[in-house]
């Protein structure tokens, strides 16, 4: 879901050539399986097609031994409601999906955003995380956009009524 009329002024983490983009941390209420994760994504510009992102989960804020990685997304397959290839600037949710690996409730995860086959070419290409403010989909009580998460959501499947 991309948004129409967005505001000039946004918070947006740049990435550069092959750049890993660590989002924030999150702790679940219930245990489940990791089904997908959703960023705030900005594309300033046209791609050139071969431009794809994933989410890497892991168990530590040392971000050392993945625990989970999303398929890669190809940034190219977003399209807006008549189905045409988004060109231009462009912010919106992406969809990252995982093979449904086992999330704890007593466990925080920390995430990073990968690129790949990206060259960043100011002011042609810009690709970019939007951070989660001034409106936060997970309080935190921050008041500074520095220091909040950057956009994300996370889904899980559980058993229903666990």
């Amino acid at each position: 879901m991309a948004f129409k009329d967005f505001a000039s002024d946004q918070y947006i983490r740049t990435f550069d050539t092959d750049e890993k983009i660590r989002l924030g941390s999150f702790q679940t209420q219930k245990d489940g399986e990791l089904g997908n994760i959703r960023v705030l994504v900005y594309i300033q510009g046209t791609l050139v097609g071969t431009e794809q992102i994933r989410i890497v989960v892991y168990p530590s804020e040392a971000q050392e031994a993945a625990y989970a990685t999303s398929d890669w997304m190809d940034l190219s397959d977003i399209v807006d409601e008549n189905g045409t290839t988004t060109t231009g600037n462009w912010i919106g949710m992406v969809r990252c999906d995982f093979a449904r690996e086992n999330i704890n409730k007593n466990n925080t995860y920390y995430l990073q955003c990968e690129i790949r086959n990206y060259t960043v070419n100011y002011p042609t290409l810009e690709i970019g995380l939007s951070h989660d403010f001034p409106s936060p989909r997970y309080a935190t009580g921050e008041t500074l956009f520095q220091n909040t998460n950057l956009a994300f959501e996370i889904f899980t499947y559980r058993e229903y009524g666990k």
